[in-house]
Order: structure tokens, then C-alpha cells, then sequence
């Protein structure tokens, strides 16, 4: 994928999942839209992110929106540490997906050989 100004690369997905109950009353599906912009400062990467999930129904199953940003930086070849923050900045309805997914998280990302798994 070609880069744009200053080295920064646009990402966008789109997903939508259909479930099928005993009844037509029952089926579901789900929405889920992300958009995205990486890019590097040296060897540390950055990324923005902006995501919107939504329910069959608005008010039943729920809906959110959340913004991201995360930073991750190669400590060896094969050893990478990071570090995301996504708040939800909007949330409506009464099911799952409308629970607040605010959250932090540090952690270490380790590519394992194939070789050391046998």
C-alpha cells in the first residue's frame, strides 16, 4: 500500500455480521466501522483510530463510538513494547455493545520461531 504526505498511511474496514435465530424476530446482526492513520517517527510507530459499532436495533442492542491512539516501538527483531488508550466518546442503548470500552493497556508484542514450537 502506497504512502501518503509525510509517510502517513489511511487504513479504513468495514464489517458486518448476520446471526440467525430460532425465529425471525430473534436474528441479529452487528456493525462495526474503523478508520485509521498510521505513520512513523524513526522507529517508533504511531496510529489515530476512530471506530463506530452499532446493533440491529439502536435502542435494544446498543451502539458506541470510540477514539484510539496507540505507539509501539521494536525493542529487538523479534521483541516489540506498546501502549493504547481508547475512550468511547459516545454510548447509547440498553445491550452489550453499549457498555463504556474505555481503556488503557501496556504490553510487549514476541514473534515465536516456528522451529521453537515443535
Amino acid at each position: 500500500m502506497a504512502r501518503g504526505p509525510f509517510g502517513l498511511k489511511l487504513v479504513g474496514r468495514y464489517d458486518e455480521r448476520h446471526y440467525a435465530g430460532a425465529d425471525a424476530a430473534a436474528d441479529a446482526w452487528r456493525r462495526d466501522a474503523q478508520a485509521e492513520v498510521r505513520g512513523n517517527i524513526r522507529k517508533l510507530g504511531l496510529a489515530l483510530a476512530f471506530r463506530l459499532e452499532e446493533g440491529r436495533d439502536a435502542y435494544e442492542d446498543g451502539g458506541r463510538t470510540a477514539v484510539a491512539a496507540k505507539a509501539e516501538y521494536p525493542v529487538l527483531k523479534r521483541l516489540k513494547l506498546y501502549a493504547l488508550y481508547q475512550q468511547c466518546v459516545e454510548h447509547h442503548g440498553t445491550g452489550l455493545i453499549s457498555e463504556d470500552n474505555t481503556l488503557g493497556v501496556v504490553g510487549a508484542e514476541i514473534k515465536i520461531i516456528k522451529q521453537y514450537l515443535t
